[in-house]
């Protein structure tokens, strides 16, 4: 899947932007896929928060396409 593919699926209101909400999905099944509690002992609301934050770049509290793609490019590469 595309990065944009992946961004769109995401942004269920068609806002250009992803929120908490819109992210959460795609956080709690990586939280799920990689196992909390082996990586980690934090609950997986806190791993989601952080998560956003990380995406969240510019700490404006949604997620832009661009942010999006950028930390995507810095897990992949």
């Amino acid at each position: 899947m595309l990065v944009a593919e992946a961004f769109n699926e995401a942004d269920e209101d068609g806002s250009g932007y992803l929120d908490v909400e819109e992210v959460k999905p795609m956080c709690m099944s990586l939280i799920d896929k990689f196992g909390q509690g082996k990586t980690s002992d934090e609950d997986p609301e806190v791993l989601l928060d952080k998560m956003f934050n990380w995406l969240d770049a510019d700490n404006s509290g949604r997620v832009t396409f661009h942010e999006f793609k950028v930390q995507m490019m810095r897990a992949f590469i």
